[in-house]
C-alpha cells in the first residue's frame, strides 16, 4: 500500500480505505492509477464491461513454466524478473 500510494501520490490510508471500500474513487482518481500503472481509460472501460477477459492462472500458469526450465534459463529469467 505504501508504494501504490508513493506511485499515484497519496497515502497508504487513501490506499487501504479505497481497497475496502471505505472511499468512492471518483474518475480522477481511477484515472490516476491507470496512468501510475500504465493502463489507458479504454482499456479499463473494457475490462469493466467485461469485453476484456483478464487472464485467472497467470500466476499458476508462470510457476508451472518456472518449473519446467533448466538452471541455466531460470538465472536469466530472474535477472529479467528483479528488474521490475
Amino acid at each position: 500500500m505504501r508504494s501504490a500510494g508513493r506511485i499515484i501520490g497519496t497515502s497508504d490510508a487513501f490506499i487501504n480505505h479505497s481497497e475496502n471500500g471505505r472511499i468512492d474513487l471518483t474518475p480522477t482518481i481511477i484515472m490516476k492509477i491507470l496512468n501510475a500503472y500504465g493502463y489507458q481509460w479504454d482499456y479499463f472501460q473494457k475490462v469493466v464491461k467485461g469485453e476484456i477477459e483478464l487472464p485467472e492462472n497467470d500466476f499458476d500458469e508462470c510457476v508451472q513454466i518456472l518449473k519446467r526450465l533448466k538452471p541455466e534459463k531460470l538465472k536469466i529469467v530472474k535477472n529479467i524478473l528483479s528488474s521490475f
